[in-house]
């Protein structure tokens, strides 16, 4: 316990200071990802100071060498300053040396532990965060972000260290050269300073805009070169298009870049200047001293050394300044994404439909048995779905105006399916079909009311009790760009080969993968465009097999598919809900006629509800869409 506290107390001071130099508040909380980190960050520190150690006695040896040599001492009194040099520059290189290894180590730890906290909070925050975000926001932060702090880190923060060091040091040994001198150089500090501060400023402003835009060309970069966008650009011929779309924002970035090199090349401009006129003056001010006797030429001499060991490391400060700024803007944008909640309070809900809207639930919604899947008194709306934004009353809490959304995808929704029961869900385009099957599968949290699931909210279902009971097949699912066996797994992570087989024989497709070379092991290529589309929602059904949840929720999977395929598919999909609750979200209401119960969604509520025969001729929306697809000589038997 002593040992951690002592810890936490090094990497408290450590993040105190990378606060500071990179202008972020934030920074502090890096603490979180220097645990077990003490030994490196002290060995740090102590590589810096000692390194400086050897800039103490240059100076000295040099005002010895030279008074001796201006005296006419002979050459063997002048060995030992020579071979203290010698020295004193192997030892320098071999503390550089550790350094360089001793920031590396923890510089990739801490990019490390950073990627796996960001990646680890990608996967756990509410799904309504994605569709809104952009596509290259993550891959960003994961590269861009991530490397800045690394470099910030492992190189910035060890040079500004070296170079506090080396300032110290030399300061120290020039008053003992001679305080006059030490006063003519300390003159232009202040104007050193104030001028890094200056450019830490743009610095700053600059490298956040080119992370944004850094982030735009990536997003681009992403959707036109996956598989999907690859092949919309083909189809609609558009490569030109893309081509110039491309070409804009790279230019934007390259622009960006040069504005901020231009930044550091001018502090290195003026530090260097700076320092030039800094040994002119001084150097000046020392002949005029050792003219008049009231120093020697060697010291001098050691004072001009003093100040040229300074060089370098000024130089390589002041450049770490600028890049500790866009350090301090990649935070920023880190913390911004961690900070997005991994689960929200249900919203209140302010507004509510005309009464000749609501319907009540009927006899379907009575009784006393606990249905496997209930929603009750429902409403979602898409524009507070995603989690990183305020609730419906705003900061300010309850005092504030009420939230009042553009559109209410779902409203007022009451449905009870029963175990063994299968219920369709049908309704026009944008009824809210697919937003009600989002939150049957507790994909996203329900604006107000609840999701019960086996008489139990979905919110207070963990993983794997959600992966248990509740299952879904797409419409159009995606297949990771990995083995048939990996896809599988992923209904099941233990399942066996024998289960996988077995699986692929009930979702008809045990011939088809036995056929390939890899069988199992077979990559399906990206999103699984290796299989045809037949073959990737029976892949989805083999994956749902292995899973074997109590309640499944259909996606309608056969509504552009050919005679056979449809076939194929039906025949797994009868097999797979064998036994099982089932909410089938319909797009032909051909595929329900059979269905136990029917809701028909409108404007996101539900409007009429019963069997296909009630509805076909008794329910005004249902009997219209009836006939639309049916066309007009169809008659129900």
């Amino acid at each position: 316990m002593a040992r951690s506290g002592r810890g936490d107390r090094v990497a408290g001071v450590f993040t105190a200071v990378f606060a500071w130099l990179t202008g972020s508040p934030l920074a502090r909380r890096t603490g979180e990802l220097l645990h077990g980190q003490a030994a490196r960050l002290i060995g740090v520190v102590l590589l810096s100071v000692t390194g400086s150690l050897g800039v103490l006695v240059t100076p000295f040896v040099v005002r010895a060498l030279v008074d001796g040599v201006v005296a006419g001492t002979g050459t063997a009194v002048l060995w030992p300053p020579l071979l203290v040099v010698l020295a004193v520059a192997v030892a320098q290189a071999g503390v550089l040396a550790l350094r360089m290894v001793t920031t590396a180590a923890l510089g990739e730890t801490v990019a490390s532990r950073m990627r796996t906290t960001l990646y680890r909070h990608a996967l756990r925050v509410p799904f309504g965060f994605y569709p809104s975000s952009e596509s290259g926001a993550f891959l960003t932060l994961l590269a861009n972000d991530v490397s800045n702090v690394q470099v910030a880190m492992a190189m910035d923060i060890p040079a500004l260290l070296a170079g506090a060091a080396n300032l110290l040091v030399v300061v120290a040994a020039v008053l003992v050269l001679d305080w006059r001198l030490t006063l003519v150089a300390l003159v232009s500090v202040p104007l050193a300073v104030l001028l890094v501060r200056i450019a830490r400023g743009h610095a700053t402003r600059t490298a956040a805009t080119q992370l944004a835009g850094l982030q735009e060309l990536i997003g681009v970069v992403s959707d036109t070169t996956g598989v999907s966008g690859a092949l919309q650009i083909r189809l609609f011929r558009r490569q030109d298009h893309e081509e110039e779309r491309f070409l804009r924002l790279t230019d934007r970035v390259r622009r960006l870049g040069i504005r901020r090199t231009r930044i550091e090349a001018l502090v290195r401009f003026a530090v260097t200047v700076m320092g030039a006129l800094v040994a002119v003056v001084t150097v000046g001010v020392g002949m005029w001293l050792v003219s008049t006797g009231a120093t020697s030429i060697g010291t001098v001499a050691g004072f001009a050394a003093a100040l040229a060991s300074l060089y370098l490391p000024l130089s390589s400060m002041a450049e770490s300044r600028t890049r500790l700024a866009a350090a301090g803007a990649s935070l920023t944008r880190i913390y911004a994404f961690l900070d997005v909640p991994v689960s929200r309070p249900a919203l209140q809900v302010r507004e509510r439909p005309p009464a000749e809207t609501a319907v009540p639930a009927g006899n379907h919604a009575a009784g006393g048995e606990v249905p496997d899947l209930e929603l009750r008194d429902v409403w979602f709306s898409y524009d507070r779905a995603r989690p990183d934004r305020a609730g419906p009353t705003g900061p300010a809490g309850r005092d504030a105006a009420p939230y009042r959304p553009e559109r209410w995808a779902l409203r007022g929704v009451n449905l009870r399916v029963r175990a063994g029961e299968k219920v369709a869900v049908v309704g026009p385009s944008g009824s809210g079909k697919t937003t009600l099957g989002y939150l049957a599968t507790a994909i996203y949290p329900p604006a107000s009311g609840r999701v019960l699931i086996r008489g139990t909210d979905a919110a207070d279902l963990d993983d794997d009790r959600l992966r248990a009971l509740v299952g879904c097949v797409p419409q159009d699912p995606f297949l990771f760009n990995d083995t048939i066996a990996a896809n599988l797994r992923y209904g099941r992570l233990d399942a066996t080969e024998e289960e996988m087989w077995a699986a692929l024989e009930a979702a008809n497709l045990h011939d088809t993968v036995h056929a390939l070379p890899d069988r199992l092991a077979t990559r399906v290529g990206a999103r699984g465009h290796r299989l045809s589309g037949g073959e990737r929602q029976r892949m989805a059904i083999a994956r749902a097999i292995l899973q074997d949840p109590r309640i499944l929720v259909l996606d309608e999977a056969t509504s552009q598919m050919d005679a056979e395929n449809e076939r194929l598919v039906n025949a797994a999909l009868q097999r797979l809900s064998a036994d099982r609750t089932c909410l089938v979200i319909a797009h032909r209401l051909s595929t329900v006629v059979d269905a136990d119960h029917i809701v028909v969604l409108a404007d996101g509520a539900i409007v009429e509800r019963g069997r296909h025969r009630d509805l076909v001729n008794g329910g005004p929306v249902y009997s219209r869409l009836y006939a639309q697809q049916a066309g007009p000589d169809r008659t129900d038997e």
